[in-house]
């Protein structure tokens, strides 16, 4: 079992957390005393790297690895070797990551600003740059983008969904492929290359349907669409 199987849902451990049967579903896990001792204590049901299965635990354990890599805390690390590097402040963002019960209403899950969601997004789009300075490799980048992975009826990289979305436009049906990073409850930022865009969304729909892909498919795309090459609304939109 490789990293790259971890970070892309590919464990082959029995964990899914869109079956609330499984044993590694995300709500088991959390009552656990150590989350990334859980994961592993987990029975295998497919060969590692074969079978998509969305699994936070194997995101956790990750995490742990690169603790015991670093000899650093999480989100000590990344704040070193990403968040500073981008001018984001330690002051700015929020993280618990012990990985026991004690954070079962935390989830493990980051809290930043739409600000700083969207350098991540403006830090994919320029392969591993910002402002001209290298602070992740191209291939790094590459990698994590590729499909490496299906899950749910998507494409999935390393931690990134590829999502496309069905809009009407005054001319038709238009097919808009989208990069997506997604949190619970609506957090998510899109990557649109046909459009040149990246769009930060917030909210606080969790453990729900969230509405920021019908938004997606219905509003923004739409709009964005039908505009045209001087950024006015008309029927000659790109």
């Amino acid at each position: 079992m490789t990293l790259t199987d971890l970070l892309s849902n590919q464990s082959g451990l029995e964990c899914n957390d869109h079956d609330s049967a499984s044993p590694g579903n995300e709500n088991q896990l959390y009552e656990a005393a150590d989350w990334a001792k859980a994961f592993v204590d987990l029975p295998m049901v497919a060969d590692p790297g074969t079978a998509g299965r969305y699994c936070s635990g194997g995101f956790f354990t990750a995490g742990r690895i690169i603790e015991r890599s670093t000899g650093k805390r999480l989100p000590e690390f990344a704040q070193e070797a990403l968040f500073g590097r981008l001018g984001i402040r330690r002051a700015d963002w929020r993280w618990d990551f012990t990985l026991n019960r004690s954070q079962r209403n935390e989830f493990g899950q980051i809290y930043l600003r739409p600000r700083d969601m969207l350098k991540l997004g403006m830090l994919i789009q320029q392969r591993g740059k910002w402002k001209g300075r290298r602070v992740v490799s191209e291939s790094w980048i590459d990698a994590a983008v590729a499909r490496q992975s299906r899950v749910d009826d998507s494409g999935y990289g390393l931690g990134i969904w590829h999502r496309w979305y069905t809009v009407q436009t005054q001319a038709g049906q238009r097919r808009v492929d989208t990069i997506m990073l997604s949190g619970n409850g609506g957090q998510k930022v899109f990557l649109v290359p046909s459009l040149d865009l990246i769009a930060v969304f917030t909210g606080g729909a969790f453990n729900l349907e969230s509405p920021t892909n019908e938004m997606m498919a219905r509003v923004l795309l739409p709009a964005l669409l039908e505009m045209g090459p001087d950024g006015q609304s008309g029927p000659n939109g790109r």
